[in-house]
């Protein structure tokens, strides 16, 4: 039974209004993290989440229809618009909207931020962030969400044979870090965790924040923050109705502190839309968000992608100089077959061969950078183009998946680039040139989005400083993906749950000393 500090808004015939020291905007990676670490010190507070709250049993047998309808904003179909629509290809990013936000569907793969982005941001940003100061908050996240590697009877087939790969041509790679530890292998990670291995915020942060004496508000939507000068001192907005996700009744909560962690689409529309540092020359901008490709690749032999950890193995040989990484991917038919080439009864053959299909995905750490502006009351207009030199990335990045599903035995491979269907051999993959790919030629997807917030010590770098504060109100900060100057490179969730601890722990000295 979960506490009564846990209030499903949505079953309520009444407004709301309360008062919390620290009220907290988002239950994804950032905010339920910021909660834990000002509760267990002693501070009030009080998390909002637009999403609904979902018990651990009702994962247990959830489809994908029922997961994208429940779990995600945008039925999962999020989705970046090309500057130019006719030259460049919109990029889907599935984002969560339900307690726990994306960490309740994502693969739960656990990086910290690596040194050289770090090093950039002193050298870049003027941010003095180290190794060593980092180094006990992500020990810390580790703990929490009891992190560690993929072990090799749930790793799968589809990831030993992009490992035989990567080793035969002398690659480096290995198990990825999770936050899975008695994981099944069931296959559904983006579906949401039926056995509650993966510890999302929901089974993670959030029970120890209600339990430290933090409050949480589930399917109410944070429309207005009021001030008084340069000081918040309320939230407002409405109770939603889950079937529908309209509006039932408004609330509102009066705070002393503010953080919004609405993610890196949600905050920064939120704050235009209050009229915060709307102006500001970073606000909105500098958008990043991994874009990846998926290679599919047929074997003689069964592979059952769908048994094992769909994304339990990385690899990263091409990193330090490219800023490509691999990394295992594996959905269901209905999600995967479309990608593939063909109608009719070639389609049919796919769907036949699906047993002996494998993929991988590949992501860029990109360059290219996109904007979130808010549109009418609660849309967003999110823009993204990918520049050559990502784009020469993810072509280069797909010629090398391929080359490792070769050398693992596959017998043909299906790159997702308009031109090229079908490599049937390591000499079509000479073929891609991609000087000759235009990027609507390619197929992109994303997962990470980042930086439209972003933190620096110059005021004209960054909206924030590095405390995380807006800079020109006095209690109001930021915890989530948006604070990033640039893009990790690596999946963001554990760098996102480190920087929300040491932002909230500068908030709870504040105001204990003060």
């Amino acid at each position: 039974m979960w506490p009564d500090n846990l209030v499903q808004a949505t079953q309520l015939d009444t407004s709301i209004d309360d008062r919390a020291t620290v009220v907290i905007i988002g239950t994804g990676a950032g905010g339920p993290a910021a909660a834990w670490e000002l509760a267990r010190q002693g501070v009030d507070v009080v998390m909002l989440e637009e999403g609904g709250f979902y018990p651990p049993e009702f994962y247990r047998d959830l489809g994908p229809l029922e997961a994208f309808r429940h779990l995600y904003r945008d039925f999962g179909m999020t989705t970046a618009i090309g500057k130019n629509p006719l030259r460049d290809p919109a990029v889907p990013f599935p984002l969560g909207k339900c307690v726990g936000g994306t960490t309740a569907v994502n693969s739960g793969t656990c990086f910290r931020t690596p040194e050289s982005i770090l090093e950039l941001w002193r050298r870049e940003f003027g941010l003095p962030f180290t190794d060593e100061e980092m180094e006990p908050w992500f020990d810390l996240v580790e703990d929490v969400l009891a992190v560690e590697p993929v072990p090799d009877d749930v790793l799968g087939r589809n990831g030993e044979l992009f490992a035989a790969g990567a080793a035969a041509l002398g690659w480096h790679g290995a198990p990825l870090r999770r936050n899975a530890r008695g994981c099944r292998g069931s296959g559904r990670c983006v579906f949401g965790c039926p056995t509650n291995a993966k510890r999302g915020t929901q089974l993670s942060y959030v029970p120890r924040a209600l339990m430290s004496g933090a409050r949480l508000y589930s399917d109410v939507r944070a429309e207005r923050i009021v001030r008084d000068g340069d000081r918040i001192v309320a939230v407002e907005g409405v109770i939603l109705d889950r079937e529908t996700n309209q509006p039932k009744a408004p609330f509102r909560i009066a705070c002393d502190q503010l953080i919004v962690a609405a993610g890196a689409v949600g905050t920064p529309a939120l704050l235009m839309r209050n009229g915060i540092q709307a102006g500001h020359p970073q606000m909105g901008r500098n958008l990043r968000l991994h874009p990846g490709i998926r290679v599919c690749a047929d074997f003689d032999e069964p592979v059952r992608g769908w048994k094992g950890v769909p994304q339990g193995y990385y690899v990263d040989e091409f990193w330090k100089q490219r800023g490509i990484m691999f990394e295992g991917i594996f959905v269901p038919p209905g999600v995967a077959l479309p990608i593939l080439p063909g109608v009719g009864d070639a389609m049919r053959q796919h769907f036949e061969r699906y047993p002996n299909l494998a993929a991988f995905g590949a992501m860029v750490k990109d360059t290219s950078n996109g904007t979130v502006r808010p549109r009418g009351r609660t849309a967003t207009d999110i823009r993204y183009s990918l520049n050559d030199h990502d784009k020469t990335n993810l072509v280069d990045a797909v010629k090398k998946a391929a080359e490792a599903w070769f050398a693992a035995g596959a017998k043909r491979v299906y790159p997702a680039i308009y031109g090229h269907a079908v490599l049937n051999s390591p000499d079509d993959i000479r073929k891609i040139d991609p000087r000759r790919v235009r990027t609507q030629h390619l197929e992109p997807m994303a997962f990470h989005p980042m930086g439209t917030v972003r933190m620096a010590a110059d005021d004209k770098l960054g909206v924030l400083d590095a405390d995380g504060r807006v800079r020109g109100l006095t209690n109001l900060r930021v915890a989530d993906a948006s604070i990033f100057p640039t893009c990790l490179g690596v999946n963001p969730m554990e760098s996102i749950m480190a920087f929300a601890h040491r932002i909230a722990n500068d908030l709870a000295t504040e105001l204990l000393d003060g």
